[in-house]
């Protein structure tokens, strides 16, 4: 189970990145860059949201094999467990909950900065008498110049 709780500290520190190379990206005009974080995002969220389920199962598991309600959380399983094995876990749980209050941070900030980036376009647009709606790309189809945020902001 140990190496299951590393695996999802380890994803989750990986999305924090991915969702930071992402919010970058937005400022960009590289349409492909922006297109290939956001599918690095949701390739990620999808491996930490296996690996999560597959945690839940063996922490379903060990919890019943120590005489535990199979829906107990880490924190029970750890007062249960005998040394070291408690200690081991109890790492482990550590570690898992500093990466999810540091993603946390990670997708608050890059939330903070699309939102600014976007007021700005929006003031930029409107200094110069630009209608976003009315915006159209080279190939003729509608551009909105706030998309990529929009793409974040359905990632995040």
């Amino acid at each position: 189970m140990v190496g299951l709780l590393d695996r999802e500290t380890e994803l989750l520190v990986e999305l924090g990145y991915d969702i930071t190379v992402l919010g970058m990206l937005t400022a960009s005009p590289d349409t492909d860059f922006l297109r290939r974080a956001h599918e690095q995002v949701e390739a990620t969220a999808e491996q930490l949201r296996l690996t999560g389920l597959l945690r839940a199962v063996r922490s379903a598991a060990v919890a019943e094999a120590v005489g535990l309600p199979a829906d107990s959380r880490l924190g029970e399983l750890v007062e249960v467990l005998a040394e070291p094995d408690a200690d081991t876990l109890r790492q482990a749980r550590l570690r898992l909950v500093r990466a999810l209050s540091s993603t946390q941070e990670v997708v608050d900030r890059a939330s903070s900065t699309l939102g600014k980036r976007i007021g700005a376009i929006r003031e930029a647009l409107a200094a110069v008498g630009v209608d976003p709606v009315g915006i159209y790309g080279p190939g003729g189809e509608r551009a909105d110049p706030a998309g990529g945020a929009q793409l974040l902001r359905r990632v995040l």
